[in-house]
């Protein structure tokens, strides 16, 4: 730990070393004048041509803490933007390669067969962080989870912007503790296509063959793309813990060749002037590695299967005032395969039907104010026709909800104000109010943001089909999760090419919903939550770029639920684990502290080099060993702090639009586990891959004659 936080310190103190230096021939008060202006015109600067710096200014501008486009500086939340060079240049295999890089953010195993996301200590799998494709919701319905892992188009991405922390006020009840929002290649972006082939090899057996392919183009008002992966990859090539499904059967298995994470994802557009169609299909294959058959020789597999589609058009009523009519439908049925005759696992069917309109109104450049209404239905079912409850079984669960939303945006010289709010309710579950409020400014270089937002998770149908009553005894079925989370952001710009910021979090739940996996139930507990800091540094040269963070999250201060606690498990128990706590200031499965450190360095005109470390500090979860009489026993485990790096080599060939990448992901082999941030009796953590040699083939072919 000290030698890993002294590099840290050094970087630090050579990032503000380097910045003294340049500090007097510096000036960036010439970008404030381009803060104000529309979208519009920002595009006829670019087109007159400008600096790099401003280049990079005019592109860092988003909208998903806002609905209306902002810096990142200013913008109301605590923002990680992600730019397709970043990802291009890591050589970044899946989304699990890019966030695990941003402050906060980390994964672990839900115990079943999905990798999930954990933000700042708190376990925010199912349904606690949004995340879209192109402003499609990709979370299922069911649980509200998000599955990781070879998973999405990495090579169609154009930016990945990302909410570290509260999106419900804008987004709803699946944005709770963050919103994942990646925007990929538009038909102008594309204006041709392009063919990505990468093939990974770990030590014992293949670890992915995925092909990536896009299509684009735009011809006058007419656009149209179509872009996906396809292929298949292993998520690991050691040995995991593993049960019958209907038998005793346990034991530990190798998962080399025997863990598949199968890519079927596409994603398709036609757009005419301001109306838009987008249809994204996404079938991906995962071994359910707890589970074999009744002879205990093969993992079952488990398909996500979900079609959605969004009609929306965008009608400038005025220079003033924009309406968005949307229709959002998605069709799920994720199953299971491999099954023999005699086993009948449930099959869900799902579907969201949903309606919404937006309504932005410019007051004049410095007040803004974006409002909206929604409007869905939530239809569950399974292949039986019907859903298994605590109680009884029912035909379908079929739920309503509307929501009411209004966001004031204003500018003023003494700081940027966004007050916002939203209120929705469910046929189901009632109510639910969450305001939201902001206050930030920048001031030549120092930016400060002052944020405060309530949040809320909304039960989905796997939460009501099993939802029983608070376990502190109050009377009634599963409710929603409410969030309070405080945030001060601090940042610093140094020169035009080094930024840092430090953001300080508390966060408070109450009423979390918990899936209790011994019981197969969801219930509400009391509260939860976390505290801590996030620090970053950036500097941006002609030669490359380094990044490095620090995260650090505590709960010595928030009450702690026991499923989640460090405490030793009691066989049998399943609620209530007891006897030795071994951290009272952290939770299953996440570390206290996480540094990681990026660069990439332009070594010539076709050729760069990058690289990343990740150090975590321990960590604890449940694992099995065999016991004296040949029996398996539960015990909770230490895992050492951990260090991880990856190195990646990009080479532009003569031939245009022809690149070659090559690196070593794991360059040290370490032994990393997925651990389960729940306590439960039947899943032990998911061993990572080892170390992983990985070539990536792009040709890009561009239109000779773009039209616009």
């Amino acid at each position: 730990m000290k030698k890993v936080s002294s590099v840290f310190f050094l970087l630090f103190i050579y990032l503000t070393l380097h910045a003294q230096q340049d500090s007097l021939k510096i000036k960036i008060d010439s970008l404030y004048q381009y803060y104000d202006m529309s979208l519009e015109e920002l595009s006829h600067v670019k087109a007159s041509g400008v600096s790099s710096e401003l280049e990079t200014f005019i592109n860092s501008l988003i909208t998903v803490a806002s609905q209306k486009a902002i810096s990142t500086r200013e913008s109301p939340s605590a923002i990680s933007l992600i730019s397709e060079e970043d990802i291009k240049k890591s050589g970044a295999r899946d989304l699990i390669d890019v966030l695990r890089l941003v402050p906060g953010f980390d994964f672990a195993y839900d115990g079943s067969n999905t990798i999930g996301i954990g933000i700042r200590g708190n376990w925010a799998n199912e349904g606690k962080v949004l995340l879209q494709v192109d402003g499609v919701q990709m979370n299922e319905i069911f649980s509200g989870a998000t599955q990781f892992g070879n998973n999405f188009p990495i090579a169609s991405i154009s930016r990945i912007e990302i909410i570290r922390g509260p999106g419900s006020a804008i987004y709803g009840g699946f944005a709770e503790l963050g919103v994942i929002n990646i925007i990929t290649k538009n038909p102008d972006e594309l204006n041709g296509g392009y063919i990505t082939g990468t093939f990974g090899q770990m030590q014992h057996g293949s670890a992915r063959r995925t092909l990536n392919l896009g299509i684009g183009k735009k011809v006058k008002a007419f656009e149209f793309s179509l872009t996906g992966v396809m292929g298949e990859g292993n998520r690991s090539d050691r040995t995991a813990f593993v049960r019958g499904v209907s038998t005793t059967i346990s034991s530990r298995e190798t998962m080399a060749n025997n863990s598949a994470t199968n890519p079927f994802f596409w994603n398709g557009k036609i757009g005419y002037k301001g109306f838009s169609l987008r249809l994204i299909y996404d079938n991906y294959k995962t071994d359910v590695l707890t589970l074999t058959d009744e002879s205990g020789k093969r993992f079952l597999s488990r398909y996500t299967n979900a079609l959605s589609a969004e009609a929306k058009y965008t009608w400038k009523a005025s220079d003033k005032l924009s309406l968005t009519p949307s229709l959002f439908l998605t069709w799920q049925s994720p199953g299971v395969s491999n099954l023999s005759d005699s086993l009948n696992l449930i099959q869900d069917r799902g579907h969201r039907f949903q309606s919404s309109v937006t309504a932005a109104y410019d007051f004049s450049r410095k007040i803004n104010m974006v409002t909206g209404a929604t409007y869905f239905t939530d239809i569950g079912t399974n292949d039986a026709d019907s859903i298994t409850t605590i109680s009884n079984y029912v035909s379908s669960i079929q739920y309503h909800t509307y929501a009411l939303f209004s966001q004031l945006t204003i500018k003023h010289r003494i700081a940027n104000i966004v007050l916002g709010a939203r209120y929705e309710n469910n046929s189901e579950f009632g109510d639910a109010f969450v305001p939201r409020i902001a206050f930030t400014k920048r001031v030549d270089r120092f930016h400060l943001k002052l944020l405060y937002s309530n949040s809320f998770r909304s039960p989905s149908i796997q939460n009501i089909a099993r939802g029983v009553a608070n376990t502190s005894g109050a009377i009634g079925s599963i409710g929603p999760e409410h969030t309070r989370v405080a945030e001060i952001e601090l940042g610093y710009q140094l020169t035009r090419d080094i930024l840092t910021t430090a953001n300080f979090f508390n966060t408070s739940i109450k009423d979390p919903i918990v899936y209790i996996s011994d019981l197969n139930l969801y219930t509400n507990f009391d509260k939860s939550g976390s505290q801590g800091v996030e620090l970053e540094a950036r500097m941006k040269k002609r030669w490359g770029s380094i990044t490095a963070n620090y995260s650090f999250y505590t709960v010595a201060n928030q009450t702690r639920l026991q499923i989640y606690s460090t405490q030793q498990y009691i066989q049998g128990d399943t609620l209530q684990p007891s006897g030795g706590d071994a951290s009272k200031s952290t939770l299953l499965a996440f570390p206290a502290h996480k540094i990681t450190l990026t660069a990439n360095v332009t070594l010539s005109k076709s050729l760069s080099i990058s690289s990343s470390i990740l150090w975590n500090s321990k960590r604890y979860g449940y694992d099995f060993q065999t016991s004296d009489q040949g029996t398996y026993e539960i015990y909770l485990k230490e895992d050492a702090p951990k260090l991880m790096s990856n190195i990646f080599l990009t080479w532009s060939s003569p031939v245009k639009g022809l690149d070659l990448g090559a690196g070593v992901f794991n360059l040290f082999n370490t032994r990393y586990n997925y651990m389960v941030p729940v306590g439960s009796r039947t899943a032990a953590p998911l061993p990572s891959g080892s170390r992983e040699y990985t070539i990536r083939l792009s040709f890009l072919l561009k239109s000779k004659t773009p039209q616009s």
